[in-house]
């Protein structure tokens, strides 16, 4: 493992505190009111995008000249009161070596929060066939549940000794937090049950968005385009533009599990669009 480098770079809401390299991983720390907040990154990567269920050629030209996209896969680690919690494991290498750079043992994990259950968001609850955080408890949307019973991909959680389901409000309701300092809300569409998290404490707030945006370069400015990612075209666009319009509207700073590292910034509405400044180290 690399030695630390750490930067004190603050925004308004939040601040990044420090970025460790691993052999495979990045993990930039983040503070959230008095939560210490872990972003991994077990890969990044150029190449091109996937296939637009509702854009022309000339639209995407003009949003990725170049035909080429920026992607990751992220998680999340939350230091919290009721102990370690993770938001989402990616394919699985990232999010042990994440937590070994961390010093966390993964039986100290006390659950696993789920946004959606597509492969490289629930792949890290197994290794060897056997639950990767044997004491965890498992958290997902109902709908997200049922529809991953329907889909085969129950063998992830019945690991488990534990799983608990729940139903998240629409974002800008009152929500109910199922760990102390994170509360899911609604955003259905990339999947029947995807659902994004708000991380909070002491009045600073982060919105974990899960898939809401798989390509950042047009999902911004251009909200309403869909991708073959998404079950339901029409219903992830509605779900983006809802996210958004409340994160840049009450200054709420945003990251996703597909955005390039550090992947945290505040959106700005531009018309029909939006615009993400992203904190740099």
């Amino acid at each position: 493992m690399k030695n630390p480098v750490f930067f004190g770079i603050a925004l308004s809401l939040m601040a990044v505190t420090g970025i460790v390299h691993g052999q495979n991983t990045k993990t930039v720390m983040h503070s959230v009111g008095l939560l210490e907040v872990y972003l991994i990154t077990e890969g990044e990567r150029q190449g091109s995008p996937p296939r637009f269920v509702n854009a022309n050629p000339r639209l995407i030209e003009t949003y990725i000249p170049n035909g080429t996209v920026n992607s990751a896969t992220n998680m999340f680690v939350v230091k919290t009161a009721d102990g370690i919690v993770i938001i989402d494991t990616g394919y699985g290498a990232g999010i042990l070596e994440g937590l070994q750079t961390l010093q966390i043992d993964p039986e100290n994990v006390a659950a696993v929060i789920l946004t959606h259950t597509h492969i490289d968001h629930v792949r890290g609850l197994l290794k060897n066939g056997v639950a990767a955080f044997p004491n965890a408890v498992i958290y997902l949307s109902a709908r997200e549940a049922d529809f991953w019973k329907r889909t085969g991909g129950e063998r992830y959680t019945t690991a488990y000794k534990t799983v608990r389901t729940f139903d998240p409000v629409e974002i800008g309701l009152p929500g109910t937090a199922i760990i102390n300092g994170i509360t899911p809300f609604a955003s259905y569409g990339h999947t029947p049950g995807h659902t994004v998290y708000m991380i909070e404490s002491h009045n600073e707030k982060l919105l974990v968005i899960g898939d809401l945006v798989n390509v950042a370069e047009i999902q911004f400015p251009r909200p309403d385009i869909a991708t073959i990612y998404d079950t339901d075209g029409n219903a992830a666009a509605s779900s983006r533009r809802r996210v958004f319009e409340f994160a840049a509207q009450n200054g709420i700073a945003v990251s996703g599990m597909h955005l390039i590292s550090p992947a945290i910034g505040l959106l700005t509405q531009n018309g029909a669009g939006f615009s993400f400044t992203e904190l740099k180290q």
